[in-house]
């Protein structure tokens, strides 16, 4: 998801300094066209490959255990983090820090709530909840900032 805040970066960083309006709304959408395609296919790899991933990452049968139980929270994280990963290339190249600053600020703010409230409750999964709240909430902001600027 970062390639494409980093191509969201250079691309929109281009077409605003050439004043191009046009092309930036067309680079937009083609971000997100190619954002939702890469939250498909990652939703699916890490669905149908959880244990093959988990292997990988170690060979700990306890650690492999233990990270099941939180392994659909990771599958949730494309489909709820895109946005803001896009966004946050689009803004920089837009050269829109105080945006950017503004929805990190109530994002943080909204998942320090989040766990305050739900982690003595249901422990790790209310950490998963409030991480997965941030990002939605990053995504949710910029998307609004958004109508305004581009």
């Amino acid at each position: 998801m970062d390639g494409f805040a980093f191509a969201g970066e250079s691309l929109c960083g281009n077409l605003i300094g050439g004043g191009d309006s046009r092309g930036l709304r067309e680079c937009v959408k083609a971000l997100f066209r190619w954002s939702v395609a890469m939250v498909l296919l990652f939703t699916l790899v890490y669905a149908a490959g959880g244990e093959s991933i988990m292997s990988l990452l170690s060979d700990d049968a306890g650690v492999r255990l233990s990270a099941k139980e939180y392994y659909s929270w990771v599958i949730a994280i494309p489909a709820v983090g895109f946005a803001a990963f896009t966004w946050d290339g689009i803004f920089i190249g837009a050269t829109r820090t105080r945006e950017m600053l503004l929805s990190m600020a109530t994002a943080t703010a909204i998942y320090f709530v989040m766990l305050h409230i739900l982690f003595p409750i249901i422990g790790n999964h209310g950490l998963w909840i409030a991480f997965l709240a941030y990002l939605l909430t990053r995504g949710l902001a910029l998307t609004a900032m958004s109508r305004r600027i581009f």
